[in-house]
Order: structure tokens, then C-alpha cells, then sequence
């Protein structure tokens, strides 16, 4: 995938200085090789970075860095994955078990059919924690697909929020939609902080599996 992340100006908490961040272009890469993950991750003026993970049992295993100082063996839970920048993440999915904690009657607030630009979809508004509150946004047109994720990181303000949007799917399999490029930004007190555009190319969805990958090879007895 592709993401364009749009210049910025950003305020140092430390020191007070104003410094200037210029646009810029990074390119990420995942596939599978058996049951090690690897992502290719290439920033501007920078070596391309490869990381490797094994996603077992619960647990993201961080096998090897190639190009960082990023540790390695380091052990996390399920929501280590929310620190590793996968293409599922960038385009609005959610792991099975963080979509039932989402969507938990403790946390939902509301869940309506609502009418944009004469389209229709369904929003749910969830207190995802007690300082963060999430509007998501599903397009029955698609599949039930998420189409926009609005958080609030400070309930009931509206002035500072992040809105992630798909502004437009691609269709890799029948009823099978995936995001062809998403916008995000950040709003902080009614002013825009940070614009970002994600462009996913090359999505490849339940290919068929070599079956020499499923024989069985024993050692010479």
C-alpha cells in the first residue's frame, strides 16, 4: 500500500518549537510466506525496513528486523497489532475479537439507519473507552463494509475528532469488497492537524493455496 501523508506543522510538547514536517510518500508490502508474516516498509531517504511476525495462539511474536533497531522477540497480546501497520488496520477492519468488544451492549450508544447524499448505511455510535467515542459507518451496498470510522477523544466535544473514510472500494472477489484508497485527518479544536491518503494496489483475497504447500514431507527413515 501506498500512504501520502500531506505536510504538516507540528508543536514540540517538550520544547514549545513549531516545526515544519514536509509531505511525504511511504510504500508498505505484506504477504505471507507459511507462518511467518513479512511487511516491507520503505520510508523517504530511508533503506527499506523487513520485518517478520508469527501470529500464533493469541500471541504477535516479532521474529526479525532487517534495516532497525526495532526489538526483536518482543511478545505482545491481540492488541499488539495495533502498533504493526497492517493493510487490514489502515482499511477500517477490525479483528474479530475487538469488533464483539466494539459492539458489546456495555459499550454501544446508539445504532441507526441513517441517509447521506442519498445513500444509505448504518451508523453505531460505541464509547470505546471513557474518554474515546466511535461513530462507524457500514454501507449495506458493499457487503455491510465499513465505510468511515469517526473517534472523539474527548466526549462530548465535536471540535477535536479523526475521521478515516474509503473514497473508493475495489471488488478482488465476488461480494468481496476491499478498500482502493481511504482519507484520513485529524481535527484539533476545529482546526485540521494532519491529512493522510492511503492507495492499496496488487490486493489479492482467498487465492488458491499450492497444494505442495499442504503435502506432508517426512525425513528418510
Amino acid at each position: 500500500m501506498e500512504i501520502r501523508i500531506a505536510a504538516k506543522t507540528l508543536s514540540n510538547p517538550y520544547t514549545g518549537k513549531v516545526q515544519k514536517m514536509p509531505a511525504e510518500t511511504q510504500h508498505i508490502s505484506w504477504w505471507e510466506d507459511q507462518d511467518v508474516v513479512k511487511c516491507i516498509q520503505t520510508l523517504p531517504g530511508s533503506p527499506p525496513i523487513v520485518l517478520e511476525y508469527l501470529w500464533k495462539e493469541g500471541t504477535l511474536k516479532h521474529l526479525k528486523t532487517t534495516g532497525s533497531a526495532t526489538p526483536v522477540g518482543r511478545l505482545e497480546g491481540p492488541d499488539g497489532l495495533k502498533h504493526v501497520p497492517t493493510a487490514w488496520r489502515s482499511a477500517l477492519f477490525f479483528r474479530p475479537d475487538e469488533f464483539r468488544d466494539a459492539m458489546s451492549p456495555a459499550k454501544v450508544i446508539s445504532a441507526v439507519e441513517i441517509t447521506e447524499a442519498g445513500r444509505r448505511f448504518y451508523k453505531i455510535t460505541s464509547n470505546v473507552s471513557s474518554v474515546f467515542r466511535e461513530d462507524l459507518f457500514f454501507d449495506p451496498r458493499r457487503n455491510y463494509a465499513m465505510v468511515k470510522r469517526v473517534g472523539y477523544p474527548k466526549p462530548p466535544d465535536s471540535s477535536s475528532f479523526f475521521v478515516t473514510e474509503v473514497a473508493s472500494f475495489t471488488e478482488p472477489k465476488p461480494g468481496i469488497y476491499f478498500p482502493e484508497k481511504v482519507n484520513a485527518s485529524h481535527v484539533s479544536n476545529g482546526k485540521s492537524e494532519h491529512q493522510m491518503t492511503t492507495f492499496f494496489s496488487n490486493v489479492k483475497i482467498n487465492e488458491e493455496i499450492d497444494p505442495n504447500k499442504l503435502q506432508l514431507r517426512f525425513p528418510p527413515a
